[in-house]
């Protein structure tokens, strides 16, 4: 493309190259936009938000975590129990799967980050 325009032939070529140049400009701006339309939707929007919020370990970990928490406490807790009828040892058995919940949820990420620096 010249910068330069010495007659009116040369000019109207450069308007017609820069009017070509516009035209393809326009096209690919509106190629952009429907992209960015279509990502801004409701549903890409949760789509996307979820594919990034499943692909964080620390949620992962945490998830794991906390359920085996859970289990451990349940099964803590049944087994002190065992199908007892005393209001007492229901009560005990609720208190021990509360400790044990809240020993196994805070120890399992020690035990993670013991075991990732023995392997290094």
């Amino acid at each position: 493309m010249k910068n330069t325009v010495a007659t009116m032939d040369d000019l109207a070529a450069r308007i017609k190259e820069l009017e070509a140049l516009e035209a393809t400009q326009l096209e690919v701006v509106k190629a952009q936009l429907l992209v960015v339309r279509e990502s801004l939707t409701p549903s890409s929007l949760i789509k996307n938000s979820f594919k990034s919020i499943v692909n964080l370990n620390d949620i992962k970990h945490t998830a794991i975590d906390t359920s085996a928490g859970m289990a451990a406490g349940w099964a803590a807790r049944k087994l002190f129990t065992l199908n007892s009828k005393g209001f007492i040892r229901k009560i005990l058995g609720y208190g021990l799967q509360y400790i044990t919940t809240n020993i196994v949820t805070k120890k399992l990420p020690e035990l993670r980050e013991n075991k990732t620096t023995q392997e290094n």
